[in-house]
């Protein structure tokens, strides 16, 4: 009996906090809004110079894709707030949500697999097959989402209400974290233990070709070990594009736990609702650390913002990319 007082009591105290919670939502996702309209609005203006290549034009849609999310996101919880509580607005919000991660996760897949191309300097053909395949599967995961929420609208702003469509929607999003983020690991993996064994291998030209103030272009093995430096750069940004994909995969850990013991087991009410505090807290962190990792590993990217932040010179300055 005791026991039971105890869990009862604990969530109550979840759930007077609820308020809490979502102020601290709203002011994440506010950040996130800011951070990612800013470094958008950056590109835009500077698309000419910033976004000549599909990898720059990849990190532009992860970055609008997070803006959309916040800008959903922080309507929802200013609602919830507020006590205007909509079933309808629960449902599109869920499907909204759902469809977010999807397209981030497809996002930086493909820069995983642009990298990949590029290094092992795949033909076309290969990376549009691959990217087709990426888009199918895209594709069936809002269409069963879109589905499931249709024949099982969400009250709570997350999960289907009927049990038989909470299972496959979670098997839904489980397959497509576990699939996504296992072949970005590969990628990532393989690109960059490759690019490190051509680099072992030349590394004394290498060197000699860095310490060179004037390359012959006429020279043939220069032109050839010039793609080395390319390839060594590339590989810096390997690490760095690795580093940022595990960071973001991390955040959506937490969420991943919450929607399996919530579906999956009989975990006590009071227990999945601190693991959905818990899980939304991380992946609302997302659309922050995006546009920061961004602005970080991106030297394009931030020089851009920060010639918009700054706003100096003349009316027509611009900033040398």
């Amino acid at each position: 009996m005791a026991q039971e007082d105890t869990h009862s009591s604990y969530l109550l105290l979840l759930e007077s906090v609820d308020g809490a919670i979502y102020s601290i939502y709203i002011t994440i996702f506010g950040v996130g809004i800011l951070l990612n309209g800013w470094i958008t609005a950056a590109a835009i203006y500077h698309r000419e110079k910033l976004l000549k290549t599909r990898i720059d034009r990849q990190i532009l849609f992860i970055l609008v894709t997070c803006l959309v999310w916040s800008t959903g996101s922080i309507t929802h919880g200013i609602l919830h707030n507020l006590g205007q509580e909509s079933v309808i607005r629960n449902n599109a919000y869920a499907i909204c949500s759902s469809i977010s991660v999807g397209l981030l996760v497809c996002g930086n897949l493909f820069l995983a697999v642009e990298r990949f191309c590029m290094i092992f300097q795949k033909p076309s053909q290969f990376s549009t097959n691959l990217y087709s395949f990426i888009v199918f599967v895209l594709a069936v995961h809002v269409a069963i989402v879109s589905v499931i929420f249709t024949l099982s609208p969400s009250t709570d702003g997350m999960m289907p209400q009927s049990r038989e469509f909470q299972k496959i929607w979670a098997w839904d999003i489980a397959f497509a974290f576990v699939f996504a983020n296992t072949l970005i690991f590969w990628l990532y993996t393989s690109t960059y233990l490759y690019s490190t064994k051509v680099l072992r291998s030349n590394a004394s030209f290498l060197e000699a070709v860095k310490r060179s103030n004037s390359i012959n272009t006429s020279n043939p093995t220069i032109n050839n070990n010039s793609d080395l430096l390319c390839i060594e750069t590339e590989r810096k940004l390997l690490a760095n594009s690795l580093i940022m994909s595990c960071v973001l995969s991390v955040c959506y850990v937490p969420i991943m736990v919450f929607v399996v013991a919530t579906v999956f087991t009989s975990i006590r009410k009071e227990d999945s609702l601190f693991l959905r505090y818990v899980g939304q807290f991380f992946a609302a962190i997302d659309v922050v650390c995006t546009p920061v990792l961004v602005l970080y590993f991106s030297r394009n990217f931030r020089l851009a913002a920060w010639s918009v932040r700054n706003q100096v010179g003349s009316a027509g300055r611009d900033v040398n990319l």
